[in-house]
């Protein structure tokens, strides 16, 4: 038989797991091969002082590891809680926002309206002057055509004679 195998079966003895055709198989492979019995031996002591170590253990220690495990969840649950804002300071921001959030809602549409009425004040002001500048070329075509006539009398100087309207 492969020994390693045999070691397999010996980890499985330990643990309780193999059946019995395969234990008595494994006591002839040992009976047969000194080096898988030197291994089972040693096997066999660490199994000792692993048992013998369960036995000194106190009755209670398993009760108070789980004891001192169930304390520090809870101090980790309350601490972790500690940490929280209180409810009434968490609603408080809350109806802050929404107000700061209705107000520049309102501002917004203020703000709109006001454009819209500078909007109309400048297509008013527009149209007025629109209007005015065709009042000022019609009064300008309505004037009558002037004539210029110049004259020198000094040759240093230039005057302008104005005639009369035709």
């Amino acid at each position: 038989m492969n020994c390693s195998n045999t070691d397999t079966m010996m980890h499985e003895y330990f643990d309780n797991e193999l059946s019995k055709e395969e234990e008595s198989f494994l006591f002839t492979h040992l009976a047969q091969c000194e080096d898988c019995k030197n291994n089972f031996k040693a096997l066999n002591r660490v199994q000792y002082e692993f048992r013998k170590g369960e036995s000194e253990l106190p009755e209670r220690l398993e009760q108070r590891i789980f004891n001192t495990i169930r304390t520090k969840e809870r101090h980790a649950v309350t601490n972790s809680s500690k940490k929280r804002l209180p409810t009434y300071l968490i609603y408080g921001y809350g109806v802050i926002i929404t107000m700061l959030f209705l107000f520049m809602v309102y501002q917004f549409y203020d703000l709109k309206n006001e454009t819209l009425n500078y909007k109309e004040n400048f297509e008013v002001t527009m149209v007025q002057i629109d209007l005015q500048q065709k009042q000022i070329s019609a009064l300008i075509n309505e004037m009558p055509a002037v004539k210029v006539k110049t004259s020198v009398d000094n040759p240093d100087l230039l005057t302008i004679g104005i005639l009369e309207s035709l």
